[in-house]
């Protein structure tokens, strides 16, 4: 299995976004998945011309609009003609999780009968429970901190680590400032 890195989809053209999940899949054989996240940096948003305030909306017609497509329906999205081929060897359902921090994030993956990958641990019961509300048995789920964020092999632990810390560190520091800057961002 291939697990993609996250897209912070109300960025991005959901419809060019699917003809790329399906190019990926074929490829890979039908093993990827591709990680959801709504976004919360508003500085992003704005490089990309769009507000956050609108990333609920944007996410759940993105995610409506990727699985439709890969679904390999004929329809209109955004007053333009979809029909996105090749299809992709697996399902939609098998490809997306919807990732995040927040509960909005496990209703989301619940509701679109999706996959979810939880930045906190208690959002893995709010999604369990989502599912079971829409009668939907869960998708591909991971319970936090037990899958690596990164993994970086080297022979002489010393070394390894004299070369990416920088680089951690500032990952890190550049996090902890963006989510100090934006606090929760709402519950989209």
């Amino acid at each position: 299995r291939l697990l993609i890195g996250a897209v912070v989809l109300p960025l991005h053209d959901p419809v060019l976004v699917a003809e790329q999940i399906a190019i990926a899949d074929l490829m890979s054989g039908g093993r990827i998945n591709v990680t959801f996240g709504a976004g919360y940096v508003a500085s992003e948003f704005a490089m990309f011309g769009k507000s956050l305030a609108d990333r609920a909306k944007l996410m759940d017609s993105g995610i409506e609009t990727i699985i439709r497509a890969l679904r390999g329906e004929t329809f209109e999205a955004d007053g333009r003609p979809v029909c996105v081929r090749p299809l992709p060897i697996q399902k939609p359902e098998e490809i997306i999780l919807v990732g995040g921090g927040v509960k909005a994030s496990a209703r989301r993956a619940a509701r679109f009968g999706l996959g979810f990958l939880p930045m906190v641990p208690d959002l893995v019961d709010v999604y369990l429970e989502e599912c079971r509300k829409h009668g939907r048995e869960p998708g591909l789920y991971f319970r936090p901190m037990l899958i690596p964020i990164s993994i970086h092999l080297c022979e002489d632990t010393e070394r390894g680590w004299a070369a990416i810390e920088r680089h951690a560190i500032h990952v890190i520091t550049e996090y902890a400032k963006w989510a100090e800057q934006e606090g929760d961002a709402s519950n989209s």
